[in-house]
């Protein structure tokens, strides 16, 4: 049995001093207990469970999606979701892809009251989260009436002698928070050399998810918060004057907000509506060649449209140097729908490629057939009712029947190869809008070479994959290439191809 394990602590959590390290050790016993092998661990630092929107949550998600592993272990299942509802649909979803999720404190057994203990398990994990939610804002409100800070305290001070006395300024830190702001109240710096700066000098953001450096939004967080001038606000409501010691005087405050409000207001030529009257191709599918992360399109001042990695704005590190001009990296793409070409015979290839032609009905059967047998062998081996080795050979034989099952709708796949055999005749014609609609409904990610202007590496999406194989077959421009993105951005594992010069 290949088993992930998924570690999450809150902020809340983290005051606390509940530990990541502690629940690790205790899922990673269970697995060796069990003897299972962990085939990856999943950490969130910092995350709360009452949303998905959690990096490490989606690439597991993702991860079971792949059959990279067949059980989910958590400490407890307050860790996985927060969420009746999210708990609900999630772990039907990993049900049906043949994935147990296993808490170690809080087994639930195959028994007619299962659907009941998942409701209870679910249900009071969501209402701890309300209840402690209320909980927390209470005693905020009631600290920000003392003139004492809520939540986190910010760069450039560290506690005082006790929760009940005020933070006290961090001299270095102090003194880099009141550079930043001289910085930007002269007018010649912006917000990401600010970023810059304070990296350069090793400094770190106090960041929940770990982040080590600083970026273009922490930069704007700071030089936006009322508390190093001395005042406590709720929800954006000055309070009171606080009982800490301010760092920054009220003049220089007053100078760096003046020049926010006047940098706003600068007309840019990257606005929304200058965005809207010509669409990027790979705008939400586009990532960096270098370090996989995402790219970004902008328009520069000479209204030049271009694409950068991201990285630099998000406090990341990448090797990439430079933005490209998107008109370069657009002409290869329209290229790759230009060249669609196939030989005489592509059906039967496109099929074979596919999967054989089958009936819809009775390949769905027998999908349920087999994910049914598969939740009984994996039963089974939980409760030890046969041979280790013959139950994982069982559950190996019957995810592999599986997995071919899945890619296997020809028809599917024809009727969309048909399609986009027109595409080359209508691309032409096409307005900036629908062209970036075919790009998007074709494309899962397409990697960009900012230094060298030129589109890498691309994956199609699923029901087109047999298309771009058959073209790389045929000796056409399309060839496949081992270019793979990095595991930990979460985007698909799919084939990837590139253009023939």
């Amino acid at each position: 049995m290949r088993c992930a394990i998924y570690v999450r602590v809150s902020s809340d959590d983290q005051v606390r001093g509940h530990s990541m390290a502690s629940q690790l050790d205790a899922c990673r016993a269970f697995a060796v207990q069990r003897g299972w092998s962990v085939a990856d661990v999943f950490e969130d630092p910092g995350f709360s469970a009452t949303s998905t929107n959690r990096p490490a949550f989606q690439r597991m998600i993702q991860g079971a999606a792949d059959g990279c592993y067949d059980a989910i272990v958590v400490l407890r299942f307050d860790r996985f979701a927060r969420s009746l509802e999210d708990w609900i649909v999630i772990r039907r979803q990993l049900q049906r892809q043949g994935v147990a999720l296993v808490s170690v404190t809080e087994p639930i057994d195959d028994s007619p009251m299962e659907p009941i203990f998942e409701a209870l398990h679910g249900g009071l994990a969501e209402w701890y989260s309300r209840d402690l939610s209320q909980k927390v804002a209470r005693g905020y409100a009631k600290r920000a009436e003392k003139g004492l800070h809520g939540g986190d305290i910010p760069f450039g001070y560290r506690p005082g002698i006790s929760s009940q006395h005020p933070a006290i300024p961090e001299l270095p830190e102090a003194a880099a928070v009141r550079e930043c702001f001289a910085l930007y109240a002269s007018g010649t710096v912006s917000m990401g050399e600010i970023a810059d700066w304070l990296n350069e000098r090793g400094f770190s953001p106090r960041s929940k998810q770990g982040k080590e450096r600083f970026s273009k939004a922490s930069i704007e967080r700071l030089l936006a918060n009322p508390y190093y001038v001395g005042e406590i606000h709720r929800h954006g409501e000055f309070v009171r004057v606080g009982l800490h010691e301010p760092i920054v005087a009220r003049d220089l405050w007053d100078r760096v907000q003046g020049q926010r409000a006047a940098r706003a207001h600068r007309p840019r030529a990257h606005t929304r509506d200058a965005r809207r009257a010509r669409p990027y191709l790979l705008s939400g599918i586009g990532v960096c060649a270098r370090c996989s992360g995402p790219i970004w399109a902008n328009v520069n001042q000479q209204k030049y449209r271009y694409y950068r990695c991201s990285a630099r704005s998000r406090g990341e590190v990448c090797v990439a140097r430079s933005g490209a001009r998107a008109d370069h990296i657009e002409r290869e793409v329209a290229g790759l729908f230009l060249d669609i070409e196939l030989p005489d015979a592509w059906q039967d290839l496109v099929y074979e490629l596919a999967g054989q032609k089958s009936d819809p009905a009775i390949r769905k059967s027998e999908t349920e057939r087999l994910q049914a047998s598969l939740a009984k062998a994996q039963r089974a081996l939980f409760d030890d009712l046969v041979p280790e080795a013959m139950a994982r050979q069982q559950i190996r034989e019957i995810q592999a029947k599986l997995r071919r099952l899945t890619p296997a709708d020809g028809d599917v796949a024809v009727a969309a190869v048909e399609e986009m055999l027109s595409i080359p005749r209508l691309w032409p014609r096409m307005t900036e809008a629908e062209r970036a609609a075919v790009v998007k409904a074709s494309l899962a990610f397409a990697a960009v070479d900012t230094d060298g202007a030129t589109l890498g590496a691309f994956a199609p999406r699923p029901h087109l994959e047999p298309l771009f194989q058959a073209m790389a077959m045929s000796g056409g421009k399309i060839r496949s290439c081992d270019w793979r993105p990095r595991s930990d951005w979460g985007l698909p594992n799919a084939t990837t191809f590139e253009r023939v010069a």
